[in-house]
């Protein structure tokens, strides 16, 4: 059921059946995204502190099979369902002149041969793409490919690594590397046809195996070479439309259920410190500023960790920001449109992570240098801050779905949930028609995203009408 409609579904019981409906996928079109591997609190309200995302399983690196310690040749992400070869250099067949750097289109013909050969008993390796690449980084670790290291893999190089993921445009020419070292992305000398980097062979994925946190496609539609990222678009798809402006000066994406602010420079109220040119503590000052001032309505403004805002990057477009003006967003920064995110340098604590939304680039930089590179804040918040449910024709609010189903006493009613997370295992045993409306704003005004069951729901009773509920 991994790709259930994102549509009302009716349920009707009678009075002595049991019905269980146990973890459910969520809708197509709706991703969870990773936490970014930061636990260290640098300042109030950053990532640490936060830790917003799907939480890393632990042992998040196994065999295929689930065990650990690892001790085969292909390591399963338990986080995002992507099996990777144990060997960060991988030692393919003597035919396809293994374990070394190769100019980009070489590097996608030695995952050809790998497949030709039935590398390791699988013939569907490719070159990861800028995303798939990524979620290998842990932005908590000072030195990436050490803590690659101490997760069962060999050989993770202090090097660049390519993706299958090019550059836009009249960029073409180049593609998307990852310092795995330290886990930025880098576009500089790496011009496909002159530079010399490694591979990383991957396969698996979203819609092969089942993962919690599914990686998004990368939005690449043009493809520039057999097997590249333009050619395979590895990841789940993205749903259309892709945002939702809600015409209150706030936008969902209905890809990682993510609200933002519309204006891409929050640069009210007058109160605040200005959005853009600032450094990265004015940024987090910025946001505690919104939500004293109730920005837009809401007061659960934040500065978007690295993952969340490069999840608002379109690698077939640049720059990015006239991709997002198509989508509703409005008033970016001049380019290259740096904007700070709440993620701190693991290397290097005086600096931190940002994205630009000209092409792409995901760098970090001296948090207290934003004067010189004119750096930005692009505020985002979850659908509520508090957990809520509530019976319709009260003002009673409930912490647990369970407690406003058991407050039914009629035919009728609509339980109202706010569009987050609940976990539990709701049982719905009276023989009332009820409707379990999820998706609400925080205020119960309108409806604008989903409500997750994070649990079982059991019905075994009465008329059930489900709206807007994923159960996951």
């Amino acid at each position: 059921m991994r790709n259930m409609p994102a549509s009302t579904f009716l349920l009707i019981v009678a009075f002595s059946m049991f019905l269980s409906v146990p973890m459910i996928s969520r809708a197509a079109g709706t991703i969870w995204l990773q936490q970014t591997g930061q636990n260290t609190t640098y300042s109030a309200g950053d990532d640490g502190a936060l830790k917003k995302g799907v939480a890393w399983p632990s042992p998040r690196f196994t065999n295929p099979d689930g065990t650990t310690p690892v001790t085969g040749s292909v390591v399963k992400d338990q986080l995002t369902g992507l099996m990777w070869t144990q060997d960060g250099n991988a030692p393919g067949p003597i035919a396809c002149n293994p374990a070394a750097p190769r100019e980009w289109q070489q590097v996608l013909d030695y995952v050809a041969c790998l497949n030709s050969n039935t590398y390791l008993g699988h013939n569907d390796w490719r070159m990861p793409n800028k995303r798939e690449l990524r979620s290998l980084v842990n932005y908590g670790a000072p030195f990436n490919a050490d803590w690659l290291l101490s997760q069962g893999f060999t050989n993770a190089l202090n090097a660049r690594y390519w993706t299958s993921t090019s550059l836009p445009s009249d960029l073409s020419t180049l593609a998307w590397e990852i310092v795995l070292e330290y886990g930025q992305t880098s576009e500089y000398d790496a011009y496909k046809d002159v530079d010399l980097s490694y591979a990383w062979p991957v396969r698996g994925g979203y819609g092969i195996y089942a993962a919690p946190s599914d990686l998004p496609q990368t939005g690449q539609t043009t493809s520039y070479y057999a097997g590249d990222d333009g050619a395979l678009r590895k990841g789940a798809p993205w749903p259309s439309p892709r945002f939702s402006n809600h015409g209150n000066g706030t936008i969902t994406d209905n890809l990682t259920g993510l609200i933002w602010t519309q204006n891409g420079q929050s640069s009210i109220p007058a109160v605040c410190t200005p959005a853009v040119n600032i450094t990265w503590y004015e940024a987090l000052a910025h946001v505690a500023c919104l939500n004293t001032n109730n920005y837009l309505g809401y007061a659960n403004w934040r500065l978007p960790n690295v993952n969340e805002l490069e999840s608002l990057v379109n690698s077939e477009y640049g720059p990015i920001t006239d991709w997002l003006s198509l989508q509703g967003f409005s008033n970016f920064p001049d380019p290259p449109s740096y904007y700070w995110s709440s993620t701190t340098y693991a290397n290097s604590d005086d600096a931190a992570w940002y994205v630009d939304m000209y092409i792409g680039t995901v760098r970090p930089y001296d948090k207290d240098n934003g004067l010189i590179m004119q750096f930005s804040v692009w505020p985002v918040r979850e659908l509520c801050a508090i957990i809520e449910a509530k019976l319709d024709g009260t003002g009673t609010p409930y912490s647990h779905i369970q407690d406003a189903y058991n407050a039914v006493t009629a035919n009728g009613h609509t339980i109202q949930m706010q569009a987050a997370i609940f976990p539990e295992d709701p049982v719905l045993a009276h023989s009332y028609s009820v409707t379990l409306r999820g998706g609400y704003e925080c205020g119960y005004v309108s409806i604008s995203g989903w409500t997750t069951i994070q649990g079982k729901l059991t019905i075994s009773n009465g008329i059930i009408t489900v709206e807007n509920v994923l159960i996951q």
